[in-house]
């Protein structure tokens, strides 16, 4: 059976000054239904980030392309976090505030967006 994923030691969201703050994209102990309903009918580039169901200690980016929710695994090595090895940002939050101006497509040509929407941010709740 499922087993929800035990609340994990959050990194430090080291920037202050973050467009995101964490707590609009990352939430702990949702099932994996409930995170696929917050991003139901939202638009492209509307994202959140979870622990991983199937690796514990690591994170998962979800994120809507195309109407779709795409999954995607976000590393974590030598300390350091990223979306292809070898991994680059201190914290999850860089890794957020890079993609927020840059498209996913520099490392998947299908996943052509940028982190626009954090899921969890009462400024975008009320769009379509």
């Amino acid at each position: 059976g499922y087993e929800e994923p035990q609340n994990l030691q959050l990194p430090p969201p080291v920037m202050a000054d973050a467009e995101f703050p964490m707590e609009t994209y990352l939430k702990q102990g949702l099932s994996r239904e409930q995170y696929r309903q917050v991003l139901l009918n939202k638009p492209d580039g509307t994202f959140l980030i979870r622990p991983s169901i199937h690796k514990p200690g690591q994170f998962t980016l979800d994120i809507v392309v195309q109407d779709e929710i795409k999954k995607v695994s976000i590393l974590h090595e030598q300390s350091m976090y990223g979306l292809v090895s070898p991994t680059t940002f201190s914290t999850i939050t860089q890794l957020v505030e890079h993609y927020r101006t840059r498209s996913l497509r520099e490392h998947n040509r299908q996943l052509d967006t940028q982190l626009l929407f954090p899921a969890f941010d009462p400024r975008f709740n009320n769009y379509r």
